[in-house]
């Protein structure tokens, strides 16, 4: 039958549409994660996925894929783009499309509102800053933030070693903050 094609790659949209929105509203984590299988994604274990997480990318096609590794935490409101192009206008003939594959690596740790664009790989225990836009590679161990993302520092090479993460001073030594730096400096 000619329809068979047709509505078998109809009712495989609809299922990954359904999916992906249950993925970013659903309130509990566990269903966030199973969605996000059932959508096509391969997500690790003892995943955290944070709501209003988005995957943006082409519903009739299985071009480009989204791999998560265990353990990664994603925080709240992050946007990753597996494909893009400008639908209906001109320029789609003149620019093209863009497909590609974001690769999160094990025990990464994503910040809220972060954008990952496509062909990015994130490596294992890396930190992604709240709000960063990431449009290269990020190596294993390493803090990157801003607009676009750059390096920030690089974490200590053992995984055992205890970390500071909000800054690069010794974890003996606390550290201000700026309101406690601005009251000290207004007593004198």
């Amino acid at each position: 039958m000619p329809w068979d094609g047709a509505v078998r790659r109809l009712g495989t949209m609809v299922r990954k549409k359904v999916c992906k929105r249950l993925a970013q509203e659903f309130p509990l984590n566990r269903v966030r994660v199973w969605a996000l299988r059932c959508a096509g994604y391969h997500v690790g274990e003892q995943v955290y996925i944070g709501e209003g997480f988005f995957v943006l990318d082409e519903l009739e096609t299985n071009v480009c894929a989204l791999w998560i590794g265990d353990r990664v935490a994603i925080a709240p409101r992050v946007l990753v783009i597996l494909a893009s192009y400008p639908n209906n206008s001109r320029l789609r003939s003149e620019l093209g499309d863009t497909f590609g594959n974001v690769t999160i690596g094990a025990d990464a740790w994503i910040g809220a509102c972060s954008v990952l664009l496509p062909n990015v790989t994130i490596g294992e225990q890396a930190i992604v800053a709240t709000s960063a836009v990431v449009r290269a590679n990020v190596p294993p161990r390493t803090v990157v933030g801003g607009i676009p993302a750059h390096h920030i520092r690089s974490l200590a090479a053992s995984p055992d070693a205890p970390l500071d993460v909000r800054g690069n001073q010794p974890n003996d030594q606390p550290l201000t903050t700026r309101s406690e730096t601005t009251r000290s400096e207004t007593k004198r």
